[in-house]
């Protein structure tokens, strides 16, 4: 339509990116999180980056196996390297809008980690 705006969502299927998708960009993951020699504590947002950090672990050696690293909103791990890692569900409009995100338990998970930070 002349003169009207049209916004257009970018998103994989599904909202999931393909299995390729994530081992494409999980040595750049790894090339990060190594360049970050002050880093004491990350906080994932989402499942999908929950995960991937947890395969970093894995392929780093730092843990032997996923454990009991398990994805939940608020989940807090003690990792190596006396570093924290912490989840939260994406802030994502289709979590915000529905209320299973909210600003509140946002705003809580950075508290979490400033305190940790500071620890």
């Amino acid at each position: 339509m002349p003169g009207s705006l049209q916004l257009w969502r970018c998103a994989p299927p599904d909202n999931k990116p393909l299995p390729e998708e994530l081992a494409n960009c999980s040595p750049h993951l790894d090339e990060e999180i190594a360049a970050l020699k002050n880093l004491r504590v990350i906080v994932c947002f989402g499942k999908i980056a929950f995960d991937g950090v947890v395969a970093h672990l894995i392929r780093t050696s730092q843990i032997p196996r996923r454990g009991e690293l398990q994805f939940a909103h608020a989940a807090e791990y003690a990792i190596h390297g006396n570093r924290y890692l912490l989840a939260t569900y994406h802030p994502s409009l289709q979590n915000t809008n529905t209320g299973k995100l909210t600003r509140e338990m946002f705003l809580k998970i950075f508290e979490r980690a400033r305190q940790l930070a500071n620890s």
